[in-house]
């Protein structure tokens, strides 16, 4: 590498280091591309968007075909499709879909991904202008457009008809720039809809009229907060019913109450799912085909019920929607070894009507893939060559050595840090094939870096996403096994059942030698959907043969619970169990652990040839703490000793009276006396019961079991409210209380990262 004697670029890079982007997670993502590399598979897919865009009419059917995309772990099978998503999803919408975890609710995964696509910008220059935006404004000029055409040779306002249908041909998106203000455009928009409506029952009858009615007004809805409720709903989770109401929609896909089926809801809300595919499919042909991207798969190899259950919804998708190109990536072993024998063969057949493979990295992209990568410090800072600090040497021994272009990209960042260290050893990398060690302050390193910067994507968006029940339970699940499996810990799975009648999602863990079974539950719902499925939870909670030991959670951004609702929360405390409002930092650092697991299952934590597996990672997450930090797991732990020891805590905590406390999270700040050291009380958040209603022992602080407790007098500086909860190894603590003199109030946020004092 160049020795850069004179100090001339090293302060520079060392303070505006290239990125080095060595993955990319979803389409959307930004990062160098080379576009000779892999050329021929985004040929293959742009081949077949051209056909299948030349083989249906408006409003008919264009039969869904399939392209097969194999490619090793870092080959860039994600980062074709973001070449795909870059270059031709101004025309040709991409919906990108991960892997499924949650086998009764395979179809409502696939269609929350496609909602979540379909809401994304259509390009970084047209930030408020979605993908759904711009494909049903196509649909709109396609409906609207032959009756100006009508009005126009019966002379009806023809110059204003001509203008109009000229504005739609030149960009349909002009539509929402012609509709007025005020009065007149709700009652231009109320027109459009219904005559959209009506004329696809006419002509597509197969299109979900209550799918497309709500796809409709979130077009031309403009209130932030108006838009977030009905996506909600598209994405088939429940609403709030006032605001239902004021939408003029159902609260929910599928109405409940206690005596409802719990397998027959989840079949009619798959089958909702799968009539609201279908309808976006229909509104495609109006426009351009969809591209359907299925990814990050391997986490469905040895999951037999679940892949089987994703092969058969994704057979229905070919049969029953038109229109689309179903990009599939995946291993080529996992098609092999696990795919080709786990689906049915109507299902492979269909996902391989074409295949491509990708290419094997070699030395002949070395230089321009590592020029793409250096070129924003290359012409910020002028350097002296288009791969400075490295030499043509150095790349070559680069290539020698990589097996992808993200080992290429790994090895080359190690070598500029080396560069950068001024550490001569390192500057060489070892030649290809030889030993490699790699450390366990390495691996740490790799998974932390990994855990932080998904925790910090995931708290950036939480308040833009949608929180989907059925995903977040598919997740808890998947780390609550992991975690146990790696540990030792043998445990058989079940569901807790109330006969036939709804439940919230639900784990039943049973573990050897325990006398009960722990429960771990996730209800989102709203309204009378949260209270129907409260009253069952009660009701097996209080059967001699009910689990006791449970742990409710539910997102912060859902909506607050009835009188009801909060009678039947307490139930569930007062039997034991333990209700856990959920905000950003819980969520974003479950989902952090989860996308770890993924990015494993992917093989794409590495570091040279070494690859990080499962055991690596639980054994970091007992280290660092990390399942501690959870609400979630670290009440688990308490209510289980084998739950303890997956997360690194030796024991459960117990209380005052050798029982095992449940610490609730928080409540709205009270008016009670300040509680003594020994006993504070925890808050509980928003939604929840407030501890004046019913007061429980389990709103008490925990004392590690054996340690002594010594009686102190109250603090000459009462605390009102502990914020939080009553272990510091939360992600979330403050204190809320009042100076000496009592005059004025003291807030204390101990949050990361903005930890902040209040005097007022």
């Amino acid at each position: 590498m160049h020795a850069d004697q004179d100090e001339t670029y090293r302060p520079l890079l060392e303070v505006d280091p290239p990125a080095f982007l060595d993955r990319v997670n979803t389409p959307w993502d930004r990062a160098p591309d080379l576009e000779e590399y892999n050329q021929h598979a985004y040929k293959r897919i742009v081949r077949a968007l051209k056909r299948l865009s030349t083989s249906g009419t408006p409003g008919g059917e264009s039969i869904t075909q399939g392209i097969l995309v194999l490619g090793e772990a870092g080959t860039g099978k994600t980062h074709l499709l973001m070449r795909v998503a870059r270059n031709l999803s101004r025309t040709n919408h991409i919906l990108f879909v991960r892997k499924p975890n949650n086998e009764d609710a395979v179809a409502q995964h696939i269609w929350a991904e496609m909602i979540r696509s379909l809401s994304q910008s259509l390009s970084p220059d047209t930030p408020q202008q979605t993908q759904l935006d711009d494909l049903l404004a196509h649909v709109f000029s396609a409906v609207l457009i032959p009756g100006f055409e009508q009005d126009i040779e019966a002379g009806r306002d023809a110059d204003q008809r001509r203008r109009w249908a000229k504005n739609l041909r030149d960009d349909p998106y002009n539509l929402f720039r012609m509709l007025g203000e005020g009065e007149q455009r709700q009652s231009n928009m109320r027109t459009i809809r219904n005559r959209t409506l009506r004329y696809l029952q006419t002509h597509n009858p197969d299109v979900d009229q209550r799918i497309a009615h709500v796809l409709i007004t979130y077009c031309f809805v403009s209130r932030e907060d108006r838009k977030r409720v009905l996506l909600k709903w598209l994405s088939g989770q429940d609403i709030d019913e006032a605001e239902a109401k004021d939408l003029g929609l159902d609260p929910t896909w599928v109405k409940i109450d206690e005596t409802s089926a719990d397998v027959s809801t989840q079949q009619q809300r798959e089958e909702q799912a799968l009539r609201a595919i279908q309808t976006i499919g229909i509104l495609s042909t109006y426009y351009q085909p969809l591209i359907l991207a299925f990814d990050q798969l391997e986490g469905l190899r040895d999951q037999q019920r679940l892949s089987q259950r994703w092969g058969d919804t994704v057979r229905e998708i070919f049969t029953m929607t038109p229109n689309l190109l179903v990009v599939t990536c995946i291993f080529p072993s996992l098609w092999e070894s696990w795919f080709s024998h786990a689906l049915d063969s109507s299902v492979t057949e269909r996902i391989a009507q074409q295949s491509v493979t990708l290419e094997t990295f070699g030395p002949q992209y070395g230089l321009k893939m590592l020029a793409a990568h250096l070129e924003p410090s290359f012409s910020k800072h002028r350097l002296s060559t288009s791969i400075y600090p490295f030499t043509e040497d150095d790349v070559s021994a680069l290539c020698g050595k990589a097996r992808s272009p993200r080992s290429f990209i790994q090895e080359a960042r190690s070598m500029f840090e080396a560069w950068l260290d001024g550490d001569e050893e390192c500057l060489a990398p070892q030649p290809a094939g030889g030993p490699a060690v790699v450390t366990r302050a390495a691996v740490d390193g790799l998974i932390r870096s990994t855990m932080e910067q998904a925790e910090q994507r995931h708290l950036d968006s939480y308040g833009r996403e949608i929180p989907i029940e059925q995903d977040l339970f598919g997740r808890m699940r998947n780390v609550v096994e992991t975690l146990l499996a790696h540990s030792g810990e043998r445990a058989a799975y079940d569901r807790a059942t109330c006969g036939a009648k709804v439940m919230p999602p639900n784990l039943l863990v049973r573990l050897p030698g325990t006398a009960e079974d722990l429960c771990l539950c996730i209800n989102n719902a709203e309204g009378n959907s949260f209270t129907a499925r409260m009253k069952n939870l009660v009701e097996v909670m209080r059967a001699a043969r009910g689990p006791k030991k449970v742990v409710l959670l539910r997102d912060r951004r859902c909506k607050a619970a009835g009188a009801r609702g909060q009678e039947l929360v307490e139930s569930v405390q007062e039997m034991g169990g333990v209700y856990l409002p959920a905000g950003g930092g819980e969520i974003s650092l479950l989902n952090a652990i989860y996308d770890a697991l993924v990015a494993i299952e992917e093989h794409d934590l590495s570091i040279g040839t070494h690859e990080v597996d499962k055991q690596q990672f639980v054994e970091f997450v007992k280290g660092e703490g990390v399942g501690r930090r959870t609400q979630l797991l670290r009440n688990a732990a308490n209510l289980s000793e084998s739950f303890a020891r997956a997360i690194g805590m030796e024991q459960p905590v117990s209380g005052h009276n050798g029982t095992q406390p449940a610490p609730a999270a928080a409540t709205h700040p009270s008016t009670q006396a300040a509680p003594s050291p020994g006993n504070v009380a925890a808050p509980v958040p928003s939604g929840t019961p407030s501890a004046a209603s019913k007061p429980s022992p389990r709103r008490s602080g925990t004392i590690p079991a054996g340690k002594p407790v010594a009686v102190e007098p109250a603090p000459p500086v009462p605390i009102e409210v502990v914020v939080g909860d009553t272990e510091l190894d939360s992600p979330s603590l403050g204190l809320i209380g009042r100076l000496k003199d009592g005059k004025r109030g003291l807030a204390v946020s101990f949050t990361k990262p903005q930890c902040m004092v209040v005097l007022g």
